[in-house]
């Protein structure tokens, strides 16, 4: 059995789960711009660290994401109060998603209902197709989603 990744943080803002994101470096963690959407500052909760207390952290840098449905860049920067003793995730190849067969990319989210232990669940690329030079499709052949488990594209 895998065990939870340290690197998987959750994202909370004033006491409540507004999402995920995951650890780049000693004190970094990557999410989106929507879950950081109306605040400058935030708590990283690293639930596959049990003994490590949650951190404070404060955005460095937001993408171009305005909140539309088809605005690009919806990726923010946090910064943690300090760094923290956990390896950072590990990034795949960029044509990584588009190899035979197909691989599978697991999204860990916090959706209602799953605040503390989160939820994964399992996307394929469907297609090589790049709109706007962004993925534009994912299938979510297994797992849950109800809008809240979230994935980049290249």
């Amino acid at each position: 059995m895998t065990r939870s990744p340290a690197w998987h943080a959750r994202i909370d803002i004033a006491g409540a789960v507004e999402g995920s994101g995951f650890l780049v470096s000693d004190r970094t963690v990557l999410t989106c711009a929507h879950v950081m959407r109306h605040h400058d500052r935030a708590e990283a909760v690293f639930p596959g660290a049990p003994g490590l207390a949650p951190l404070p952290a404060r955005i460095v840098a937001r993408g171009a994401w305005a909140g539309g449905d088809r605005d690009p860049g919806d990726l923010a920067v946090l910064e943690l109060e300090r760094p923290v003793p956990i390896a950072p995730a590990v990034f795949a190849a960029v044509d990584a998603p588009h190899a035979s067969p197909t691989p599978t990319l697991v999204a860990y989210g916090f959706p209602h209902g799953y605040d503390e232990e989160g939820v994964p669940g399992e996307l394929l690329v469907a297609s090589r197709q790049l709109i706007g030079d962004e993925w534009a499709h994912l299938e979510f052949p297994r797992g849950y989603d109800d809008g809240h488990v979230a994935a980049a594209g290249p």
